[in-house]
């Protein structure tokens, strides 16, 4: 962030290895919970979305504690936003060419049906 003159992380979500997760964004949660949104800069073209980003380094897996952290951050973006299904998710690599690890692609699927259950009991 600092070396590329950033102001912040471009994300509105940071979901931490340990579970926690971190607003990026100034004012995104402010701004869900009113149905807004923050414009992020994770990836060009796609920046009217929401930006969810995981910690990790290299090729390390998403942890079970980033997946359901993950799933209950998707599916309480999709009771503020009145959705029945949480909102579709993608690797950056869907829609631009980065460095970001193709290894937690894979688990984006599970963590979506899971949203998806949590969504039901909201």
């Amino acid at each position: 962030m600092h070396v590329n003159g950033w102001v912040d992380s471009g994300h509105n979500f940071l979901v931490c290895r340990n579970g926690d997760v971190l607003q990026g964004r100034w004012r995104t949660v402010t701004q869900i919970e009113a149905g807004g949104m923050v414009v992020s800069a994770h990836c060009p073209g796609q920046n009217e979305q929401v930006g969810i980003e995981h910690e990790h380094n290299g090729a390390e897996p998403i942890t079970a504690a980033q997946a359901e952290a993950s799933a209950q951050l998707q599916a309480w973006i999709a009771k503020r936003y009145n959705l029945t299904a949480p909102l579709p998710v993608y690797p950056h690599s869907h829609f631009y060419p980065t460095a970001c690890p193709t290894n937690l692609a894979a688990d984006i699927d599970n963590i979506r049906k899971r949203a998806a259950a949590i969504l039901k009991t909201l």
